[in-house]
């Protein structure tokens, strides 16, 4: 169950958290990392990729909270990551704070990192991501998590 009472950090995965694919059978890796060196954010609105409605309206209550956004992806290279955060900014409204990284393993560093950097208790942090192990091992580490339907119910309920 999410509980924002003494949320001051949420972090959010990209791909089917943030950016709801719909066309992955024509992807190919070499092209995708050209238009990622070119700098086009477009790339996902080609794909036929959307941003989530109620993922939008839960970042809007967030920030009247003063909660800092932050985006933790998994990227290959920091090309991808500033893509993501100007697709976001796009769609959501939002510059979020760049916590990317190579890999899962890397996402949880990064979080025992900005807990011990931040002086943060870890239910102070909101880790939403679409994979259940993901989530699962975060929430080890004490931190709030949600999978974006989750996000989805808490927003529907408040309407």
């Amino acid at each position: 169950m999410i509980d924002l009472s003494r949320v001051k950090v949420a972090l959010f995965d990209f791909d089917d958290t943030l950016c709801i694919h719909r066309k992955a059978d024509n992807f190919d890796i070499e092209s995708y990392n050209i238009v990622m060196v070119k700098g086009e954010a477009s790339y996902w609105d080609i794909m036929g990729s959307a941003p989530n409605k109620q993922m939008k309206a839960f970042m809007d209550k967030l920030s009247v909270d003063n909660v800092e956004l932050g985006l933790i992806s998994a990227t290959s290279f920091m090309c991808t990551s500033v893509n993501k955060i100007e697709w976001v900014k796009r769609k959501y409204g939002y510059t979020l704070k760049n916590y990317c990284t190579g890999d899962f393993d890397s996402k949880v560093q990064i979080i025992k990192a900005l807990i011990s950097a931040d002086n943060l208790s870890p239910d102070e942090i909101l880790f939403v991501d679409d994979l259940y192990s993901n989530v699962d091992a975060v929430a080890e580490l004490g931190v709030q998590v949600a999978t974006p339907m989750e996000v989805v119910n808490y927003i529907n309920n408040l309407n």
